[in-house]
């Protein structure tokens, strides 16, 4: 499916096909990008890589396309349009840098390079993940106990009767969590809101930020790196941080750049950037290396996200583990009550007589 196919993307398509179209994991990804540089870097002309690389991607999204991609370079195209037919399966930033890394004869660089963000972030997924699943299985475990508490206390209802509606409601609420967010994300408004709350949701919401800042300092080294101007860098990069709020700051901040106002410079007149970004930006300005403070500022970022990650996969079982054991305690301490003030009820009526 390339752009030119389907230029223009209607309503009906943005909201919903485009949020549930299956793109390859960031691993496939890293592999795909390390074996077509290893391919490169042995001498193999980019035809003959691509040929091989048919063959052997582990991802059926990228093998189904590589068929198109090396007609058009056999047409006369160049690798990074060729990656450019393809903006549902390939990020935007990984085709600017592809396409400039080629002009400037640092393919193989860069690619490695992309191989090696995308690893970074696979890595960062699977620890979100890991951090979700217990959760997720233990309020499945806490569905099933409830139940069996309400029957304890003589609710003359049939088990599954009782918890088919909370598994129900539950699993519902897990579809909206997950449709919605994609769904808003095709419309900037929407994505604005989303963005908005989400940085009031405690632990969350800090996670989220710091993801989107480190994706938006390593595209911009990426980009920059591979020999696209700051002006040129920035529009992307932003696009492809994942947050519109800090899409529309940097946005904000091209036209100064384009005057000719230094990036820190610029950031912090538009407002509301993390101070430890912008302190490593201006450093990066004054050593005259701010690529390289970019990737450490993208490392900084990642790290705490992944601290951020590690506490919330620690902390959210807790919260969960004991909601659920009060609950359960409670419903044992009303049914035991009611229990025993059957039992002594006609023990009491013969005292009040």
């Amino acid at each position: 499916m390339g752009d030119a196919e389907n230029p223009q993307p209607s309503f009906f398509r943005r909201l919903l096909i485009d949020p549930f179209y299956v793109f390859p994991t960031a691993r496939t990804l890293s592999d795909f990008y390390h074996q077509l540089a290893a391919m490169l870097h042995a001498g193999l002309p980019i035809l003959r890589a691509l040929e091989t690389l048919e063959g052997r991607c582990s991802s059926g999204i990228i093998r189904r396309r590589i068929p198109r991609m090396r007609r058009h370079i056999e047409e006369g195209g160049d690798l990074g349009g060729a990656f450019a037919l393809f903006r549902y399966v390939f990020d935007p930033v990984h085709i600017a840098m592809i396409a400039a890394a080629e002009r400037g004869g640092r393919l193989t660089e860069v690619l490695e390079v992309l191989s090696e963000a995308c690893k970074r972030r696979s890595r960062l997924g699977r620890k979100f993940i890991a951090g979700v699943i217990y959760p997720f299985f233990l309020l499945n475990f806490a569905f099933l106990v409830i139940p069996f508490v309400e029957r304890i206390q003589g609710v003359e209802v049939s088990y599954w009767r009782l918890a088919w509606p909370r598994f129900a409601i539950f699993y519902g609420v897990v579809f909206v969590l997950f449709a919605a967010p994609r769904m808003m994300r095709q419309f900037p408004a929407a994505a604005y809101l989303l963005d908005a709350f989400k940085e009031l949701v405690p632990v969350y919401g800090g996670v989220t930020e710091k993801l989107a800042v480190a994706r938006l300092a390593r595209a911009i080294d990426g980009l920059y790196s591979s020999g696209i101007s700051l002006v040129e860098a920035l529009p992307v990069a932003a696009g492809a941080c994942g947050n519109e709020l800090l899409r529309r700051k940097v946005g904000a901040v091209v036209p100064m750049i384009r005057d000719g106002e230094a990036l820190s410079t610029a950031m912090r007149t538009v407002g509301d950037f993390p101070v430890a970004f912008l302190n490593m930006v201006a450093t990066g300005e004054e050593s005259g290396n701010i690529s390289e403070m970019l990737s450490n500022t993208a490392d900084y970022y990642e790290e705490e996200a992944e601290t951020a990650l590690n506490r919330m996969a620690v902390i959210l079982p807790v919260v969960i583990y004991a909601g659920v054991a009060v609950y359960v305690g409670l419903q044992i301490v009303q049914a035991w009550s009611g229990l025993l003030r059957q039992r002594y009820e006609p023990v009491r009526e013969l005292l009040n007589r």
